[in-house]
């Protein structure tokens, strides 16, 4: 059963020169991690803000991922995420349903 740790964070660092960098802060501001399923399986809990970056790091096998106000990982549109770190900008509102893949 795969495996998947959720990050959601503000992307707002900024460089020596001022302007904003395009990574996420080391301190996040929303984590958890959601073991998949066979069925398509939306987290409430982690709800995206403006701003904000998904950070996916899957572990034990591929998923399908699906982001939306009422996500659906069993139908696209969704992402087939195999084992790694995945990074996905955000919109407010937005949740995160989790799927294993067959």
């Amino acid at each position: 059963m795969a495996s998947v740790h959720v990050v959601l964070a503000t992307v707002s660092d900024r460089a020596s020169t001022g302007s904003t960098l395009p990574v996420e802060p080391a301190a996040a501001e929303t984590s958890k991690t959601i073991a998949s399923t066979g069925s398509s399986a939306i987290d409430g809990t982690l709800v995206a803000a403006e701003g904000q970056v998904w950070s996916l790091d899957v572990s034990g096998g591929s998923v399908w991922a699906a982001f939306g106000a009422a996500p659906n990982a069993a139908a696209n549109p969704r992402r087939l995420l195999r084992d790694g770190l995945y990074q996905f900008g955000a919109n407010a509102g937005e949740k995160i349903a989790i799927l294993t893949a067959a």
